[in-house]
C-alpha cells in the first residue's frame, strides 16, 4: 500500500492551498500557473491566484474577503475551466525545474497529488449531473454568520451579496442534475437545499438582528426571499421524480482510482475488502465484551440504546467544554500538533450549520493541515442532514 500521501484525501485541497496562502505574500492576479517560473514561490503564488476565482467560496473561508459574495461558476463550462485548469496545474507541476528545497519539493507533490483528486471527481464522475453534495459545501454561507472577520454589518454586506447570486447559481445546479436521482441524493437534496431556505429568512436573519440599518434590512429580506424562492423550488426540483435504487456506485474501477488519487492507497480492492471484513468482525467481538459488561443480559441493539440514553444532564456542549482541558493537555502530552493560540471555547449551545475547526502545525512534519469538517444539523428543515462526509467519500460506492 502506498504510504507517501496515505493521509490526504480529496478534500485535502484546502489543507494545501491553506499552507500555500499562509507562505504567499503576493498580489499576483493572474489566472494561469507558471510553467516558466523562476521559483517555486513565483509558481505558487500564480497557482493560487488562478486557483481562487475558479473556488470564490473556498477562498473567502481561506480569509481572501476580496471574493465575500461569489459562487463558483456552475455551468458546464463553468466546470470545465476547472477540470482543465487543475489539468494544466498539475502538468505544469510536473514539468516545474527550478531549484527548490526539500520542503518546496514535498509541497510540489502534494499540490500534484490532491489537485488529482479534485480532477478526478470532475472528470472520472458524474458527481455534478448526480450529487447534491458537489454544490452543498459551495453553497454554505455560514462564514459571513458564524466567523466574526469583520463586524455585523461588513458580514451582512457579504451575505446580500451570496445571496443574490444563489437564483443564478441555483439555475445552473438545476440544469446540470439529471433526473432521477439515486434515493439517497433525493433525500439529501431536497433536506439539503430545501434547508437552506429555511435558513436564509430563519437563523441568517437573526444573526445579523444587531444591524439597525433600516435599508440594508430590507435589502437583506428581498435578497433572502429570492434565494430561499431559489432553494425551494431546486430542491422541489430534485424530489419531483422517485429516486432510483441504485445509480450511485462508482464502480470497481472508479472507486480503485478514487482511493489512489485522493487517499494514495493502491491496494487492491478484494483485499481492502478482506482487510476491512477482519476489522470489522473485530469491533463486533470487542462490542460484545463491551456490552457482556455494561449491559449484561441485554441484546446489543439494547445495550446500544443505553449508551445513547446516557446524556449529560446540562447538555452535549457543556459535557465537550469539560473535556476540552483533558484533551488540550493530551495533545501537548503527546506532542501530536503544537496549539497556535490561547483561545479557549465560548460558544454556546445554539443552532449553527457548520463548524470548522481552526488549523493546527504537525509538529513533526513540514506541513500544516487544516481539517474543513461541516457539522450540519440533523434536522430535515436545516442545510443537510448528517455529518459532512471527506470528498473523496461523497456517494462513492463500490
Amino acid at each position: 500500500m502506498t504510504r507517501k500521501f496515505a493521509r490526504f484525501g480529496g478534500a485535502a485541497m484546502a489543507a494545501t492551498l491553506l499552507v500555500l496562502t499562509a507562505c504567499n505574500a503576493s498580489d499576483n492576479k493572474s489566472t494561469t500557473t507558471a510553467p516558466n517560473a523562476a521559483s517555486w514561490t513565483e509558481f505558487r503564488d500564480q497557482f493560487l491566484a488562478g486557483y481562487f476565482p475558479l473556488n470564490p467560496t473556498f477562498a473567502v473561508y481561506q480569509g481572501k474577503h476580496e471574493f465575500d459574495g461569489q459562487l463558483p461558476d456552475w455551468s458546464p463550462e463553468g466546470i470545465e475551466k476547472q477540470a482543465a485548469y487543475l489539468e494544466k496545474s498539475i502538468a505544469d507541476a510536473k514539468a516545474f525545474d527550478g531549484e527548490m528545497t526539500a520542503a518546496e519539493m514535498f509541497e510540489r507533490d502534494y499540490l500534484v497529488h490532491v489537485a488529482q483528486g479534485q480532477l478526478f471527481f470532475l472528470r472520472d464522475t458524474d458527481f455534478a449531473q448526480k450529487n447534491p453534495s458537489y454544490y452543498t459545501g459551495a453553497l454554505d454561507p455560514n462564514v459571513y454568520i458564524a466567523r466574526p472577520y469583520a463586524d455585523a454589518t461588513t458580514r451582512m454586506k457579504a451575505f446580500i451579496a451570496y445571496a443574490e447570486k444563489v437564483p443564478a447559481a441555483a439555475a445552473q445546479i438545476k440544469a446540470n442534475l439529471k433526473l432521477p436521482l439515486p434515493a439517497t441524493f433525493v433525500k439529501y437534496g431536497t433536506a439539503g437545499f430545501g434547508g437552506f431556505a429555511d435558513y436564509y429568512t430563519g437563523d441568517a436573519k437573526a444573526a445579523f438582528a444587531e444591524v439597525k440599518d433600516a435599508a440594508l434590512q430590507k435589502q437583506f429580506d428581498e435578497a433572502a426571499a429570492k434565494a430561499g424562492a431559489a432553494m425551494t423550488d431546486l430542491a422541489t426540483y430534485v424530489g419531483s421524480q422517485p429516486g432510483t435504487a441504485d445509480g450511485y456506485a462508482l464502480g470497481a474501477d472508479k472507486f480503485a482510482k478514487m482511493i489512489l488519487t485522493n487517499e494514495g492507497v493502491d491496494t487492491p480492492i478484494d483485499e481492502l475488502e478482506r482487510i476491512g471484513q477482519v476489522d470489522l468482525k473485530r469491533n463486533q467481538d470487542a462490542l460484545k465484551t463491551a456490552c457482556a459488561t455494561y449491559a449484561a443480559g441485554m441484546t446489543i441493539g439494547e445495550c446500544m440504546k443505553k449508551m445513547n440514553a446516557d446524556k449529560p444532564a446540562d447538555g452535549p456542549v457543556a459535557e465537550a467544554r469539560r473535556q476540552l482541558p483533558t484533551l488540550r493537555a493530551f495533545l501537548i502530552e503527546k506532542d501530536l500538533v503544537t496549539i497556535p493560540g490561547t483561545e479557549q471555547d465560548r460558544s454556546r449551545n445554539r443552532r449553527r450549520t457548520t463548524g470548522r475547526t481552526a488549523p493546527i502545525s504537525i509538529s513533526r512534519g513540514r506541513m500544516k493541515r487544516v481539517c474543513r469538517r461541516s457539522i450540519t444539523s440533523h434536522r430535515p428543515t436545516r442545510p443537510g442532514t448528517s455529518r459532512r462526509r471527506p470528498t473523496s467519500c461523497r456517494g462513492a460506492r463500490i
